[in-house]
């Protein structure tokens, strides 16, 4: 049977970016706008008219824009799953059949092409914007923080006489989508797109494991990286209708327009695409991508144009997605310094006692701490002990005045006692904190995904949790837990080259929870502070450590996570 991947390359004369097939009866494909960037940058009146209507059809436009799809064809057996495909699972009885065939492009002269792909022309139908989408991008990434586009060295910019994209115009075209239509795909089965997508299959929330399908570097060479596969998680949904995701896949330029499929449905309906494959904010990259629900991506098309387009079965304002998460048990808090802001855990509901860093707290001795469960609620709490900078750990204590334990009932976390199963490296871990997104955005914490890939011990006890997890701005103080709830370590600050500014996310630090835990315990059995102060601790070995630093070089050094 031959069947075509939903996913596919949409190419211009000047750019490229994957793409959706969304109706293979019709011939239509959806993409983002980002394709359209080069012809529109020069473009100022087009441009600023587009900005202004927020929907254009293709016909609109000043000249035709050539338009070239490639698809990619397999030939599968009879169950034909794409989540068997995308598992690599190609020995399971009745799975995928992959074999080489030889196609012949559309068109009166036949062409040689790599096996599996067929390239057709198509036709710009519409471009239009997403005002739900439009106004979440507008209240999370004001365009005075944050970027989209990397900033190329001088030597590195456009060739003289290319159009120069602006970091501007990167951002309003954040919001826009685009309709392809291409000669129709009858002949052909395109599983999950048989019809038009109707709605979001997968019940996502913050944590579900997705896949993004796209093709990395667009048509730098589609034989190597069309239809290529990233892993990851739902890291944030926020909007009115939980419009907007944020994943910790690892996507590149050219993934712009590609299906993000909630893993265990892979053989059912991509849940959103890729808008911003980067982003940076205050010039920190964040490693996080950014994506739109396909059900709010066609519900605004339908509002835009019509239901000849869509079908009515598509909702202009899709529920599906839900608000809740399985790590909403993890009680982790925002706390508020003045104009800084971190994370923190709430470790003791009898006590409201809550572990951070010390560098959180900005020198204060009373901040504003905001609980995200059951509901947002903003209280005091006094600083009843914190380190000092000399110190080996980073870490602070609160307690929260006139608190109400909440309603789930957790006296203290799960703690891993085994060291040696606990801290394993390679364990999957995950991150929980208000990395990036401050005390304006009514978020709940972000969640990111990685391994432990490095413990460090002295004399048998651990003092550094390195992880591949993403680290941004405002994570400090969060929780590293693994998938039972069971919290591992305490988030500090990830790293950054001082000679030319690079920040990793991906290269963090944490102080193992095992380590600190029995001063806490001792504390909370007791009351004394001075059972708290047996974590201040000045060991020159640790603190090198700490500090990334050696007598023979200190090329790196770490940096404090908050703004």
């Amino acid at each position: 049977m031959k069947t075509l991947v939903p996913t596919c390359l949409v190419e211009t004369d000047s750019a490229s970016s994957s793409g959706i097939i969304i109706d293979a009866r019709k011939g239509y494909v959806i993409t983002h706008a980002t394709v359209l960037l080069p012809h529109l940058a020069n473009r100022f009146s087009l441009f600023k008219r587009l900005l202004k209507e927020t929907r254009m059809r293709g016909d609109a436009f000043e000249d035709v824009i050539p338009f070239q799809v490639t698809f990619e064809q397999r030939q599968i057996g009879k169950t034909g799953d794409m989540e068997q495909h995308y598992r690599g699972d190609f020995k399971s009885s009745g799975g995928f059949i992959i074999e080489p065939i030889n196609i012949v492009a559309s068109g009166s002269d036949p062409m040689l092409l790599p096996s599996r792909m067929i390239k057709r022309k198509g036709q710009l139908r519409f471009v239009w914007r997403s005002e739900n989408f439009s106004s979440t991008i507008r209240r999370l990434f004001p365009a005075s923080e944050w970027k989209f586009i990397e900033d190329l060295p001088q030597d590195k910019k456009t060739d003289a006489g290319s159009p120069e994209i602006s970091k501007d115009q990167v951002y309003h075209l954040l919001p826009y989508f685009v309709l392809i239509q291409v000669p129709a795909l009858k002949d052909f089965v395109v599983p999950a797109t048989e019809k038009i997508i109707q709605k979001d299959f997968a019940d996502v929330r913050v944590g579900s494991e997705v896949l993004v399908v796209a093709t990395p570097f667009g048509n730098l060479s589609p034989e190597v990286f069309l239809n290529s596969v990233s892993g990851g998680i739902i890291s944030n949904l926020a909007g009115e209708g939980r419009e907007l995701m944020l994943t910790d896949a690892r996507c590149i330029p050219g993934s712009e327009g590609g299906a993000i499929y909630e893993k265990l449905h892979l053989n059912r309906n991509p849940i959103g695409m890729v808008v911003a494959p980067l982003c940076w904010k205050a010039n920190e990259w964040v490693g996080l991508a950014v994506g739109c629900r396909i059900s709010e991506i066609l519900g605004s098309l339908r509002k835009s144009f019509g239901d000849s387009i869509t079908g009515r079965e598509i909702p202009l304002n899709g529920t599906l997605v839900s608000s809740s998460s399985p790590f909403d048990s993890i009680f982790v808090v925002l706390i508020s310094s003045g104009a800084m802001w971190g994370s923190g855990i709430l470790i003791n509901q009898d006590l409201g006692l809550i572990v951070t860093c010390s560098h959180v707290l900005n020198g204060a001795r009373e901040v504003k701490v905001r609980t995200d469960v059951p509901h947002f609620a903003w209280r005091t709490a006094e600083v009843i002990y914190a380190t000092a900078d000399e110190q080996v750990f980073d870490i602070a204590f609160l307690r929260l005045k006139d608190f109400q334990p909440i309603s789930q009932p957790i006296s203290q976390w799960p703690m891993v006692t085994d060291a040696e199963k606990g801290f394993a490296e390679g364990t999957e871990v995950f991150v929980v904190g208000h990395a990036a997104f401050g005390q304006e955005n009514r978020l709940r914490p972000t969640v990111t995904h990685g391994v432990i890939s490095k413990v460090l011990f002295i004399d048998q006890i651990p003092i550094i949790i390195q992880t591949t997890c993403s680290v941004n701005s405002g994570a400090s103080g969060g929780a590293i837990v693994n998938r039972n709830g069971q919290l591992l370590g305490i988030v500090v600050c990830n790293a950054r080259n001082k000679d030319c500014g690079a920040t990793y996310p991906h290269l963090n630090l944490s102080i193992p929870a095992k380590t600190v835990w029995p001063a806490i315990h001792r504390y909370v059995e007791s009351g004394k502070i001075s059972d708290l102060e047996s974590l201040t601790l000045s060991n020159p070995r640790a603190k090198l450590l700490w500090t990334l630093k050696s007598s023979e070089t200190k090329l790196m050094d770490t940096v404090k996570s908050h703004l």
